[in-house]
């Protein structure tokens, strides 16, 4: 990976719905695009809809029409204050003539769900959470409102394909219901994560002597993984399977199809040795929703009969993916101190609670966006000198992927309002359980982590982890191009570099196994062409 030097210009009009409104005219040498001010106070935030919507220049002189999620300017710049929230169905492209100035926060994150909210709606199906702009929705909940619901909604794949996202977990029932009236003995399946890029795997050599031997993801940051679901109660029995526990929803399908992971990209790229890697992706993707969580049933069978519209404790829609974003210049593409790009999906939520009072999610908790893809291009250079991760929130770029939501007794992934708990108190995955002894556990001192991962349950001899929560989404995809390796310009400041600042770390920078201090990232040699006519920018 890190012998690849050069990234190809083959930037081709994004068509992401077929049928799509005519080519865009040619980027205009006059329209310079402003987001917010240099007053400071409050956050100026402008919402860019891509599907249509009317932008205006720095001086409010000219107005210009966006269609399909296509911009055309002279220079962008994004104020300290500034915010573009960018929202829609399709992708976003941003193409400058002149330069890209990133001061303030481009939104382009799947949104959060806010978990189950009401009690005794189990004929109300519970909608998954919105993806940003070309990101797949979150599975639906309860989604049968006639019936009792056998598993949750799948979740949905980049531009809304359906069942391309997180898988839904599986619902649970009693056999010795009404008798054990213990409503945490129908708890179901956690909806599972959805997916893009691959997981990324705690780096070789972070501290000395450590290797990674197992393949173990890296738990430091939540998002760097994809996770399936977690099951529900060990008493409980599936729906569809009537195993016990009820299983989580799997992680849903990457869209690189071949078997081949050195071409998991969009775009060429050219190796040292001449070699031209052309990327499976056809055109810029985005991420996938998280699975919805399973219904706790309230019978002794399933189907159950009669059906209560008020008796199942419904599982959580599941969180929305990352979207999709294409910033080309001629110029430079520079980021100030808090200038941030986030992609990242959003997270999913806890299921429904019981009747008998408290946040204990008895509803499966549902899946985690996957992250989505973003990709810079400069003629000039990419310039992160004065970026920094100390910032409230960090600069940067991020295309992490979303937490699940949580599970019994609000443990283990985001709380209600799509509140995300920390990485130590976040579920993990099977292997990582019992903390001291596990392949992949995750313990202070050990393969460089400084916290102890704090919640699991091992009850019952089996490794439970946290009952019915949903997994996390996995990250997304990052592509950096630049003329030369020296033209994208590392962080500047003390203790920073872009193994912090970038997260997943760039496609083509120094793979897994290399130490966390990426001083130079993708190595390209040059683009091969940057007129704008080969690019596509007419």
């Amino acid at each position: 990976m890190d012998a690849r030097v050069m990234w190809s210009a083959v930037l081709l009009p994004l068509l992401f719905t077929p049928g799509a409104a005519p080519p865009p005219t040619r980027p205009s040498a006059d329209f310079d695009w402003q987001i917010g001010d240099d007053l400071g106070g409050l956050p100026r935030t402008v919402i860019l809809d891509t599907t249509y919507s009317v932008i205006e220049n720095a001086d409010g002189s000219r107005v210009a029409t966006v269609v399909n999620g296509r911009v055309d300017v002279r220079n962008l710049k994004i104020k300290p204050n500034g915010v573009l929230v960018i929202r829609g169905p399709n992708g976003c492209t941003i193409s400058a003539t002149g330069g890209i100035q990133i001061d303030g926060l481009i939104d382009l994150r799947g949104e959060n769900n806010l978990s189950v909210l009401t009690l005794d709606t189990t004929n109300i199906p519970e909608p998954g959470a919105l993806g940003g702009p070309g990101g797949g929705r979150g599975g639906t909940g309860s989604w049968r409102t006639r019936r009792s619901t056998e598993a949750g909604g799948n979740g949905f794949g980049a531009f809304d394909v359906v069942d391309q996202g997180g898988r839904g977990g599986e619902s649970g029932f009693n056999h010795l219901w009404p008798a054990d009236g213990d409503d945490g003995h129908r708890r179901p399946g956690g909806g599972g994560g959805g997916t893009f890029g691959h997981d990324f795997l705690r780096p070789a050599d972070i501290v000395p002597g450590y290797s990674n031997p197992n393949g173990c993801p890296d738990q430091i940051e939540i998002g760097l993984d994809a996770e399936a679901g977690f099951s529900g109660s060990p008493v409980a029995a599936g729906a569809i399977t009537g195993s016990m526990p009820p299983p989580g929803g799997s992680v849903g399908p990457r869209p690189f199809v071949d078997g081949d992971r050195t071409n998991d990209f969009w775009g060429t790229l050219h190796t040292t040795t001449g070699q031209v890697i052309h990327g499976e992706l056809a055109h810029p993707w985005a991420g996938a929703g998280g699975g919805a969580g399973g219904d706790a049933i309230a019978s002794n069978a399933f189907p159950d009969n009669p059906f209560s519209p008020t008796g199942d404790e419904k599982g959580s829609g599941g969180g929305g993916g990352g979207g999709c974003l294409v910033l080309i210049a001629q110029g430079p593409i520079m980021f100030g101190q808090a200038g941030r790009i986030d992609a990242s999906g959003g997270t999913g939520g806890g299921g429904e609670n019981s009747a008998s009072g408290g946040i204990t999610h008895i509803g499966g908790g549902s899946g985690g966006g996957s992250g989505g893809h973003v990709i810079l291009g400069s003629d000039d250079r990419i310039d992160f000198s004065r970026c920094s991760t100390s910032s409230n929130p960090p600069g940067g770029i991020y295309a992490l992927g979303g937490q699940g939501g949580a599970g019994r007794n609000n443990l283990g992934g985001a709380f209600p309002g799509g509140i995300p708990t920390f990485p130590r108190a976040d579920a993990l995955p099977p292997n990582s359980y019992p903390h001291e002894t596990a392949p992949c556990g995750v313990v202070a001192g050990r393969a460089g982590y400084v916290f102890t991962n704090e919640v699991g349950d091992t009850s019952h001899d089996f490794p439970l982890v946290v009952i019915c929560a949903g997994g996390d989404g996995g990250p997304g995809i990052i592509q950096l191009h630049v003329p030369t390796a020296s033209s994208i310009i590392p962080p500047a400041g003390a203790g920073e570099n872009i193994y912090k600042m970038i997260k997943p770390p760039p496609v083509g920078s120094i793979p897994a196994s290399g130490v966390p201090s990426y001083d130079r990232i993708n190595r390209p040699a040059s683009w091969d062409r940057l007129d704008p006519h080969e690019l596509g920018l007419q």
